[in-house]
């Protein structure tokens, strides 16, 4: 997935289609063969021959980094990829905005209020069950990111919806103003807990879901950046020591 990214913003830099040719096929791969194939849970684990390991640390399921079963949160992350990747081309495939959006959808009904508590669950099996209901603050922030890529290419106004709920959820259950803070997660009753992003390294994701929706879908967030640098006039600030009469 983090390819894909890297390939991305690679062809806007270079303006070499070979980078997001590769950038497809990855996501082709992924998403349309595997995702597909599994009710649209791309599954977290392979083996080097990339056929998914649907056991892999079944026996545990709280592994900060590698943990069994699907990732709801990535499914939004692959459907603003998937969206970025569209955009990027003059005449998309279909299934790209088609994936996009049963990626999202899927999400959310595998991980919102899952347990009838606000919030999305971390994990969920193979069958959709839950298997880690802790609210990471990052699968928000991803959450946002996805429903506002999916309102902006489609125009629905439920994705809007979506995505200023989910950003309520951030403000209310992740943002501690008084200790000046991100809580990096919640368990159920979204009461915090200790999970492995911490620190500046756990603020990052909220960076691009503050950032994405006041950029278009292509390019990427640093071509984008970039660009609008380059359009920007530059003005010198006013010397202090020359005083209007």
């Amino acid at each position: 997935m983090h390819s894909v990214e890297a390939y991305l913003a690679a062809g806007d830099v270079t303006s070499q289609p070979v980078w997001h040719a590769r950038a497809a096929s990855i996501a082709g791969h992924l998403v349309n063969v595997h995702g597909r194939a599994h009710a649209w849970r791309i599954p977290e684990h392979y083996d080097e021959n990339w056929q998914p390991l649907p056991d892999y640390n079944a026996e545990r399921p709280n592994d900060p980094f590698r943990p069994p079963g699907t990732t709801p949160g990535h499914s939004f992350e692959w459907a603003r990829l998937l969206l970025t990747l569209g955009a990027a081309q003059p005449a998309p495939p279909a299934w790209l905005l088609e994936a996009a959006t049963a990626l999202f959808e899927h999400a959310v009904a595998d991980a919102w209020r899952r347990d009838g508590h606000p919030g999305l669950i971390y994990t969920v099996g193979a069958d959709g069950q839950p298997l880690v209901t802790a609210r990471m603050h990052w699968v928000a922030c991803e959450a946002v990111l996805a429903a506002d890529a999916l309102h902006r290419r489609t125009g629905e106004e439920r994705f809007a919806a979506a995505a200023a709920r989910w950003w309520d959820e951030i403000d209310r259950y992740f943002l501690d103003r008084q200790a000046r803070r991100l809580v990096a997660g919640t368990d159920p009753g979204h009461d915090p807990v200790h999970l492995h992003l911490v620190g500046q390294a756990g603020s990052l994701p909220l960076l691009p879901a503050l950032l994405l929706p006041s950029l278009p879908l292509s390019p990427t967030a640093a071509a984008a950046l970039a660009q609008a640098r380059t359009r920007m006039t530059y003005r010198p600030a006013p010397d202090p020591a020359r005083r209007s009469p």
